[in-house]
């Protein structure tokens, strides 16, 4: 595409990262459950963090407020049944101050289905909606949640179980006391098959009130489980009453992985996606991920798009973005410590014309430290975690500044 030099100039200066920009560090931090998976925040300074906790053979998910300080103000959970299982997945603000949040249960059997809980600030229950036909007769998982006046939006797909196989990403609108309203499919665009594998990974609302959903679409039939994985992170835009307006495949973006998630995040004219590209995932022994950061317009047009540890063996996942009042990006996710192959805390900041602002890496004392979510909060930003390797063994939320 032509552009103008005077227009070219000025993009070669919103990439430069600014000399002003301070170094982003960690505040504080605090441990809460065995996996922290996200966090909004409000107003007055609180945050909200969803994560899960340990029960005599299961877990049971929560949603936890703590103060601007770092302080855990109350804490609730919700198990069905004791031979039940809960996981969080997300959470997000209601404009009147109630805090939404989602997860998945699963009884001890295959298939899952998942949930949605309207708490007041003070934590009281509002209401609480789950799937019907959870125990045993559905397969679906929730995978991230956004919130306007009086509705809640979840990215959902379902899935294979009980010798089935397949994928197909949706999205759920529900009322502000959780009441289902509508259901949309989303597929990538044409002139893919509907029957190729496709997953809704995340949702976030624009000013103007039309939904954007990241996720993934298979670019090749996938005939069985050991079927080779092909296909690129996927955008798609929608109205609030469901109509899709348009779904983009991002080329920019391979992804052999079906399990890899694509974030999302949206603020004035910008739509941030980020995902690990061009390979399996971050853990050791596969090929690994490199993190990828794309801007988008609101039409779905590609500004500009980043990368980093891309050769391996280093490699990084990101699993949450989110844009602040300035217009920056912060991205955070996990990546590769070569030394003793180890996995860190990652966290970026970008300007709005790509330019790398500053970044950390963290581990916390852990040889193993995953980066989950993330939600901006003035200048800086709160971001969830959890440590272990192959079994998660506890949450930890950051307070992220800059100075």
């Amino acid at each position: 595409m032509r552009r103008w030099l005077a227009v070219m100039l000025s993009s070669v200066v919103l990439m430069l990262p600014s000399t002003a920009s301070a170094a982003i560090h960690s505040a504080w931090h605090v441990d809460e459950g065995i996996r922290l998976i996200g966090v909004a925040t409000a107003s007055d300074g609180s945050a909200y963090v969803v994560g899960d906790r340990r029960t005599s053979v299961t877990a049971k998910a929560f949603l936890a407020k703590f103060g601007p300080d770092g302080t855990r103000l109350w804490r609730r959970s919700w198990l069905p049944n004791p031979d039940g299982s809960t996981n969080a997945a997300g959470v997000a603000l209601l404009p009147g101050g109630n805090i939404a949040w989602t997860g998945n249960v699963q009884q001890q059997c295959e298939g899952n289905g998942w949930f949605v809980q309207v708490n007041r600030p003070n934590g009281s229950l509002v209401r609480r909606y789950v799937t019907p036909g959870w125990q045993c007769s559905i397969a679906e998982t929730a995978t991230d949640i956004a919130t306007s006046r009086g509705r809640i939006f979840l990215s959902v797909f379902k899935h294979g179980c009980c010798a089935d196989f397949y994928e197909d990403g949706f999205v759920q609108a529900l009322d502000a006391t959780a009441h289902r309203i509508w259901r949309t499919n989303v597929e990538p665009p044409s002139p893919t098959p509907h029957s190729f594998f496709d997953a809704a990974d995340g949702i976030a609302v624009g000013s103007s009130g039309n939904l954007f959903v990241s996720g993934w679409g298979a670019t090749r039939p996938m005939l069985h489980e050991t079927s080779p994985i092909r296909g690129t992170a996927v955008l798609w835009k929608l109205k609030s009453n469901g109509t899709v307006l348009f779904s983009h495949r991002i080329m920019a973006a391979p992804m052999p992985s079906i399990d890899t998630p694509v974030a999302i995040g949206v603020r004035g004219s910008a739509v941030m996606v980020s995902a690990g590209i061009r390979g399996s995932n971050v853990r050791w022994h596969t090929s690994p991920t490199r993190g990828w950061l794309g801007r988008f317009t609101t039409d779905g047009s590609l500004r500009w798009s980043r990368h980093w540890d891309a050769r391996a063996p280093r490699g990084a996942q990101p699993t949450g973005v989110a844009i602040d009042g300035q217009g920056n990006t912060w991205v955070v996710g996990t990546r590769r410590i070569t030394s003793d192959h180890g996995l860190a805390l990652f966290v970026r900041r970008y300007g709005p014309g790509g330019g790398l602002l500053d970044k950390d890496t963290t581990r916390g004392g852990s040889r193993y430290l995953h980066g989950t979510g993330v939600a901006t909060r003035g200048a800086g930003a709160l971001v969830t975690s959890e440590f272990g390797n192959n079994i998660s063994k506890g949450g930890r939320l950051w307070r992220f500044v800059t100075t």
